[in-house]
């Protein structure tokens, strides 16, 4: 270790200090990552960046009572959109005002018009807000039909046109209630006389007989328990897992295994089984990837692994819920803007994180309702990827740092809390192997009990530092 002075004959010494210099120099930090905004932004819910959707900030001058904003020449008015909302600090443009109309750029600036009246005179910040307004909650929205357009792409078209596109990219939409002819056997009911046994006995590979109805291709595993004594029962002495769903089942459906096929005799030991459920291709969680696209009449997500294709499906539903039942849950973890990428190189670096955040969360619930909130600091670890064409990194959580619980008990209708504004002083984050980390300010919402969803949330002034010290 080297000592100061250094002596000249203490090569070790000096070969230490050159090293610690070119590091960076001791105490100030060798590794520092920071964010800052006071920009309104939407957490998206994502599973991938940008985590957030944030608005677009310029200088604007309003009349009152007159429908329309005057921006300045210079500003690049394409970003905007009909039906964006505008806001100003104070008086200006009324509460909720959207644009209708935008106007084309002249030497004297850009007119866009309002669908309210100015409540003031104004100049000074205009904010547009993301559009459209990214939901972390998403009712049911009815589903005309659904097709695989590839092995990992699927299109969900709905029944009636939106106002605005539902969804935003990255969202894990959830789908419900898909009829399709490519439907397999999930659940069913059993009946029937098993032949004797002394031991437990596995039928694998076994297809049923369809009945009634048009399914097919339904392949299960059967595993008949010893029974000695009477009754030998398929209900209480046999165990099924279908190992293959198979496609054009529908509830009710009877099918039969013959009982030459388990070890006894037909019809004797035959058994026979009425579909209790079925399982679509189309129905469950898409996430990760999560939508790739969504317009007003449709939406387009992509899985991580690649299916058969399906035939199409219609009707059911596609939804969307960010606000977990009954506990907390890692998996519904939102990220936020608020992040930090750092290295470590030695064993006795230690990392020094501080973040603010400023939430304003909106809610709806039908009955009184339990809802908790979570800010939290989360050291996800970063490991090479495998992909040779687009090599990078992929994230894995590794430690929570810091949290902080908020509890808002009684919750009923529509509405919003009070800005709730959660600080994290600087901590220290020591005895970490030395590696690529990424340090992310995540939310996390759940109820224990009613059925409150958080709508949407809206992040204002924020921050977040990450800086590696060595010891």
């Amino acid at each position: 270790m080297a000592s100061y002075p250094v002596q000249a004959e203490d090569t070790s010494g000096l070969v230490d200090a050159v090293n610690n210099l070119l590091s960076g120099p001791s105490g100030l930090g060798q590794d520092f990552s920071g964010f800052a905004s006071y920009v309104p932004a939407f957490v998206t819910g994502s599973f991938r960046t940008p985590y957030t959707s944030p608005g677009i900030q310029t200088t604007g001058t309003t009349v009152n009572g007159a429908f329309t904003v005057l921006l300045p020449a210079s500003f690049n008015a394409d970003q905007l959109r009909v039906g964006m909302t505008v806001r100003t600090q104070g008086l200006g443009v009324a509460t909720g005002a959207v644009i209708t109309n935008i106007g084309a750029t002249t030497t004297a600036g850009t007119v866009i018009t309002l669908d309210l009246a100015n409540n003031s005179k104004y100049t000074g910040v205009v904010t547009f807000l993301a559009f459209p307004i990214p939901r972390v909650y998403v009712q049911g929205i009815d589903l005309g039909t659904s097709q695989m357009l590839s092995g990992d792409t699927w299109q969900f078209t709905f029944l009636n046109p939106q106002a605005a596109p539902p969804f935003v990219n990255g969202q894990g939409i959830n789908i419900f209630g898909v009829v399709s002819p490519s439907d397999g056997v999930n659940e069913f009911s059993e009946s029937g006389t098993k032949a004797a046994s002394a031991s437990q006995v596995v039928y694998q590979n076994i297809t049923p007989i369809t009945v009634t109805g048009s399914g097919s291709g339904a392949v299960l595993t059967i595993t008949l328990e010893a029974s000695i004594s009477e009754p030998y029962n398929y209900l209480t002495n046999s165990t099924f897992t279908v190992t293959t769903a198979g496609t054009g089942y529908a509830v009710g459906d009877d099918l039969k295994v013959l009982g030459t096929a388990l070890g006894g005799t037909t019809p004797a030991n035959d058994l026979t089984l009425n579909v209790y459920s079925i399982s679509s291709p189309y129905d469950g969680d898409y996430n990760p990837i999560g939508v790739v696209s969504c317009s007003t009449t449709q939406v387009i997500t992509r899985t991580s692994s690649s299916y058969f294709i399906a035939q199409p499906g219609t009707g059911g539903k596609v939804s969307y819920s960010f606000t977990n039942n009954k506990s907390y849950k890692s998996t519904y973890d939102m990220s936020t803007d608020c992040n930090s990428k750092v290295v470590v190189t030695g064993g006795t670096d230690r990392v020094f994180v501080a973040g603010q955040l400023n939430n304003t969360i909106s809610y709806t619930a039908t009955t009184a309702s339990d809802l908790y909130y979570t800010a939290k600091i989360t050291r996800y670890r970063g490991s090479p990827n495998t992909n040779l064409v687009n090599p990078g990194f992929v994230f894995d959580i590794d430690e929570t740092v810091a949290s902080i619980e908020y509890k808002f008990p009684g919750l009923n209708g529509t509405g919003t809390l009070p800005v709730v504004d959660t600080v994290f002083s600087t901590l220290v984050d020591a005895d970490i192997a030395p590696g690529y980390y990424w340090y992310i300010l995540d939310i996390n919402f759940y109820r224990t009990s009613g059925d409150v969803e958080v709508t949407t949330c809206e992040l204002a002034q924020r921050s977040f530092t990450a800086q590696v010290v060595k010891q």
